[in-house]
C-alpha cells in the first residue's frame, strides 16, 4: 500500500510539469472538470484529445515516464514497430515522433478507440502509423 501511495505521490510533479494545462487536469483527477472529450497537450509537443482521468494517467506512463522503454529498449530510429491495442494511440504517437525514419503499424479493434486513435494521429500530423481497426490473433488472414 505505501508504495502504491508513493507511486502516485511521485506522479504528481510528473503531471504538472510535463502537461501544459496542468491545473484543468488536477481539477479532473479531483473530478471537478468533467468536459470530455478534452484536448491535452504534452511541454514535447505532443497532443491528445482524451475521454478520461485514466486516458491522461496511460499518456502520463507511457510519454512522460516512458514506461514501456524502461521495461523494454530505448525507440531506436528506423525501427518498424507494431503496437497490438493502440487504444488512444499514446504509445505509437510516441514511438512515431521517436522514429520518424520507422513505421509503426497500430492495431485497435475497439471503433471508439479506432476513432480517437485516428483522430489523434491526425492532430498530431504523423504521417509514419499505419493504423488498422482489428485485432491481432494467432489465425492467418488472407487480405
Amino acid at each position: 500500500m505505501y508504495t502504491r501511495w508513493r507511486y502516485y505521490l511521485r506522479s504528481i510533479p510528473t503531471l504538472l510539469c510535463g502537461i501544459k494545462n496542468p491545473l484543468r487536469t488536477v481539477r479532473i483527477f479531483l473530478g471537478l472538470e468533467k468536459t470530455f472529450p478534452m484536448h491535452i497537450m504534452l511541454r514535447n509537443g505532443l497532443q491528445f484529445w482524451v475521454r478520461s482521468a485514466m486516458d491522461i494517467w496511460i499518456i502520463k506512463e507511457t510519454c512522460l515516464d516512458r514506461d514501456y522503454e524502461a521495461a523494454g529498449a530505448t525507440i531506436q530510429n528506423g525501427w518498424n514497430i507494431i503496437d497490438i491495442g493502440a487504444g488512444l494511440g499514446d504509445f505509437a504517437i510516441h514511438a512515431a515522433r521517436q522514429n520518424p525514419r520507422g513505421i509503426v503499424f497500430a492495431y485497435e479493434p475497439s471503433p471508439d478507440s479506432f476513432a480517437l486513435l485516428q483522430k489523434n494521429i491526425r492532430l498530431n500530423n504523423i504521417r509514419n502509423i499505419v493504423a488498422f481497426p482489428q485485432a491481432v490473433n494467432g489465425q492467418l488472414q488472407e487480405l
